[in-house]
């Protein structure tokens, strides 16, 4: 997949809102569920992708400032650039729903829309091929001063970064 063909100039903006970084509200679902997925334009944006009859997206509701995040490294190998993207996010409360949660995603590989908080835009990661798979190394925090939670880890490695939806409307 080319990239290079929309270059603009970097516009740094002097909102507030821009300096709090993470993920405010995020969507997932199984690969399976979506009907296909939409291309990019010209300006690398996409449509939002459907969902099969039936389906709905999955939420986490909105997050708790600073506890949900993006990251995304890229490295060049022979076959082309390659980027390893993880969303990293913790959930608060603790029930024994938690761990049954967890224990099912594991099985699954997700597609993941998430809002992000300085840039109000959303990205999303995966499509109807490939998606996020969780990291089984999931944390309930220790003693006192451990917030009760789970922490949770999506990750994956492919040849085609995050991409920004030109709408989402779950």
């Amino acid at each position: 997949m080319n990239f290079t063909n929309y270059i603009s100039p970097l516009a740094f903006s002097k909102k507030t809102n821009q300096l709090i970084g993470g993920i405010f509200q995020w969507w997932y679902c199984p690969i399976e569920w979506l009907n296909g997925f939409p291309f990019l334009n010209a300006s690398q944006q996409l449509p939002q992708p459907s969902l099969k009859s039936g389906r709905n997206w999955l939420t986490s509701g909105e997050l708790p400032l600073y506890s949900s995040g993006y990251e995304q490294s890229a490295t060049t190998t022979d076959a082309g650039t390659l980027f390893k993207r993880k969303v990293s996010a913790f959930e608060p409360g603790l029930d024994f729903s938690s761990f049954i949660n967890v224990a099912n995603l594991v099985a699954n590989q997700f597609c993941f829309v998430g809002l992000v908080t300085a840039g109000q835009c959303y990205i999303i990661i995966g499509n109807n091929k490939a998606g996020l798979k969780i990291d089984p190394n999931t944390s309930t925090g220790v003693g006192p001063i451990g917030m009760p939670g789970t922490k949770l880890g999506l990750a994956d490695e492919s040849s085609t970064p995050a991409l920004v939806l030109t709408s989402f409307n779950p």
